[in-house]
């Protein structure tokens, strides 16, 4: 089976949505969580406003793990570089040019639990 030069952009746009889509998802999943978003969203919905409860963290300065530096993982530590955040990265297939690439550090599995926040 051949496919047209059309067919084959079109499927390389929508894959690339995909995966930007599922690392900007991580993004606002980490974001929610440093800022309470789950938490205020429970609280309001009972009728409470707990505003003392709700302070977030900083993300800026703290240290982003990333296990598996694939397109998905490629793209979220940019974003989180774009966001000031360090970030450490394993994957066992990825080479140190690839990282020095990405600008993220490779370590261990252990160190990477160690290290981020």
């Amino acid at each position: 089976m051949r496919f047209s030069s059309h067919q084959t952009d079109r499927a390389r746009r929508r894959t690339l949505t995909l995966v930007t889509s599922g690392a900007l998802m991580a993004i606002a999943l980490m974001l929610a969580l440093a800022r309470q978003v789950p938490l205020a969203d429970l609280t309001t919905r009972a009728g409470k406003w707990a505003k003392s409860e709700l302070i977030g963290v900083e993300i800026t300065g703290k240290c982003l793990g990333i296990i598996g530096c694939g397109n998905i993982g490629a793209i979220v530590a940019d974003r989180a570089r774009g966001l000031r955040m360090r970030v450490v990265a394993f994957d066992p297939f990825i080479t140190e040019e690839a990282a020095r690439r990405l600008r993220i550090e490779l370590v261990s599995l252990d160190e990477l639990f160690a290290q981020a926040d």
